[in-house]
């Protein structure tokens, strides 16, 4: 009998029909979704703005020297103030009726004709030169309304209504007699008094005094003066000559929403780390869709890639063969001679 060619394709459909059954389709849901591109920058900004935090150095900031503009007054200006308001009340509350009447004496006009003669002859190069200092100065219109406001608040202490006042009884209370720990350090404090008043000087050894706060030097009164005229050139700045610019925030500081964030997250992180294992309870998991082995799954990709390649097969690239038959089959005439031969 002679042998016939088979089709290849239909031999991959025959080899593809004897593999296993294809298993159920197995749907995949993620459980822990990625982070978003925004959320992923603003926890870049923020990790760098804390690490520059952690990395500053406190030794690049200037020193700066505090002024106090207002000071507060001594105690010299204010026993002078007291003595001034004295003073003025005094002569504001002088009584003149007290004052002795006098009669003014006139001069005769042979003195003044000699006074007169007298100063027209005077020398003003004689004189030696003086600078007047105003050792009392006068107040300026701050000082005056202080001073006023002080008088009213004075005078409203002095004319104050006491009628209006309730009466309180004041209850005093027992001192309590003092227990053995403080007898006990009454004790002691009062030993520490003698042994100081009966102290020897005597037993004391002599030492020398160094000076440790010294005269500043040459380089540290050049450095002074050069911050007092970089002073007086800031005090003395033009802002007319400066130009108008725009700030513009690059590392911008997190906002509260974005603080309070970090910190649920912060919590919910330290709650995953500090999770107790122990308190779960034992659950039995019933496998609802069975995942297929790995070899079911070998077969499946390979089932695939057969069908694929068949989709996607090109007859055209196939070339022209010429069958011949070797093993031809007897005529009906060579079975008739066979027959007759028997």
């Amino acid at each position: 009998m002679a042998a016939t060619t088979a089709n290849p394709a239909q031999q991959i459909l025959g080899e593809i029909s004897k593999g296993p059954k294809l298993q159920k389709h197995v749907e995949v849901t993620e459980k822990n979704v990625l982070p978003s591109k925004e959320a992923i920058n603003q926890e870049r900004t923020e990790t760098e703005h804390r690490e520059n935090l952690q990395k500053f150095d406190r030794n690049s900031l200037k020193k700066s020297n505090i002024a106090e503009k207002n000071p507060l007054p001594d105690l010299t200006a204010i026993q002078q103030e007291k003595t001034e308001v004295e003073l003025r009340q005094n002569v504001e509350n002088f009584n003149k009726g007290g004052l002795k009447h006098v009669t003014p004496c006139e001069n005769s006009p042979v003195v003044e004709a000699k006074l007169v003669h007298n100063v027209k002859k005077f020398d003003p190069s004689q004189l030696k030169h003086t600078e007047t200092a105003e050792k009392n100065p006068l107040p300026d219109q701050d000082a005056i309304m202080e001073e006023k406001k002080e008088q009213t608040f004075r005078k409203s202490v002095t004319e104050f209504d006491k009628s209006g006042l309730k009466h309180a009884d004041t209850v005093e209370k027992q001192a309590s007699l003092p227990g053995a720990k403080e007898i006990a350090e009454e004790k002691k404090d009062a030993g520490l008094k003698t042994e100081i008043k009966s102290f020897s000087r005597e037993s004391l050894k002599q030492s020398n005094t160094e000076e440790k706060i010294v005269l500043p030097d040459v380089e540290v009164i050049q450095a002074e003066k050069k911050e007092k005229e970089f002073r007086k050139s800031i005090e003395e700045f033009n802002h007319k000559k400066l130009k108008r610019s725009h700030t513009y925030e690059r590392n911008s500081l997190p906002t509260w929403k974005a603080i309070s964030l970090e910190k649920q997250e912060a919590e919910f992180r330290k709650s995953l780390t500090d999770f107790d294992k122990a308190k779960l309870a034992k659950t039995t998991v019933n496998e609802k869709n069975p995942l297929p082995d790995p070899s079911a799954i070998e077969s499946e990709k390979r089932e695939m890639e057969y069908q694929n390649s068949i989709k996607n097969f090109k007859k055209e690239s196939m070339k022209r063969t010429d069958v011949h038959e070797k093993n031809r089959l007897p005529s009906q005439e060579d079975i008739n001679a066979e027959k007759k031969g028997k």
